[in-house]
């Protein structure tokens, strides 16, 4: 597994950006760029083995495997020195979201927020189990967004919170419509304390 971990000076936390499908290595370098902007740093993860990522792009890759790596990358940002003391933010796209989401529910007292952007995922995992506070950023209009939300607000017992950006299409694949998605996240993570005070699913609405 590789990645490449970037810190800007005093950095007020590190987002892990899990690239779980081939091909979007550039969309997730453009996005580390815009966090290190906020003075975050980033830890781009390779969650594919070359191996893996030869093959079909289209082929799903089990979320379980996907989420022990992810794991893997929390704990050795844990252990290392110049990222022990930082807040350790989880952001998934898409289909990825499953295993960020498993991998939060894992490591409850590790990861401090999790990010999801867009609609993917069938959120077959315990969700349940997250603690940490979850931010859902989607395209406006996206019907498909809609589900996820209300299954993210039911099932929670994590502090949520939904934000919607202007997008030409509804996997926030224009650049345009990604850069305010990421936009949206740095600022809500610079107000951690807006978004721990969030609704919590199933206990206020």
């Amino acid at each position: 597994m590789h990645g490449e971990l970037a810190l800007p000076e005093s950095p007020s936390g590190v987002v892990l950006l899990a690239v779980g499908r081939a091909g979007m290595r550039r969309r997730d370098e453009a996005v580390a760029r815009t966090l290190h902007l906020h003075g975050l740093g980033t830890l781009l993860l390779d969650l594919l083995p070359r191996a893996e990522a030869s093959l079909d792009p289209f082929e799903p890759v089990e979320t379980t495997a996907l989420a022990r790596r992810i794991v893997s990358a929390v704990d050795w940002l844990g252990h290392r020195a110049g990222t022990a003391h930082l807040p350790v933010v989880l952001l998934g796209f898409g289909d990825d979201t499953d295993a960020v989401l498993a991998a939060a529910a894992s490591r409850p007292d590790q990861v401090e927020t999790v990010v999801l952007l867009g609609s993917g995922g069938d959120l077959n995992v315990p969700v349940e189990w997250v603690r940490a506070p979850v931010l859902l950023v989607v395209a406006a209009g996206d019907d498909q967004a809609r589900g996820k939300q209300e299954q993210l607000r039911r099932r929670l017992r994590a502090p949520f919170r939904a934000e919607c950006v202007a997008a030409s299409d509804q996997r926030l694949a224009d650049p345009d419509a990604r850069e305010r998605a990421v936009g949206v996240v740095a600022r809500t993570l610079r107000r951690p304390r807006a978004l721990s005070t969030a609704t919590a699913a199933g206990k206020a609405r």
